[in-house]
């Protein structure tokens, strides 16, 4: 069975179109990611993440490998 042209013609043009979107939507320069205390988070500082919520249960969650 043939696809016909319009119909191919058309997912081209979607394709082309929302890829054009995509890139005008990125930015070069990510926002900064900010702490608890209004400063920017540095690659070579240790933090944790705690809830938002109090008494979520979640526990807290650390980057580097836990002894558990």
């Amino acid at each position: 069975m043939k696809t016909p042209l319009p119909t191919t013609l058309f997912f081209l043009i979607l394709t082309l179109a929302t890829n054009y979107l995509l890139v005008l939507g990125t930015t070069s320069f990510p926002e900064p990611l900010f702490d608890v205390h209004g400063n920017t988070v540095q690659p070579n500082c240790q933090y944790y993440l705690v809830s938002a919520i109090p008494g979520a249960g979640g526990g807290e969650v650390s980057l580097q490998g836990s002894r558990n």
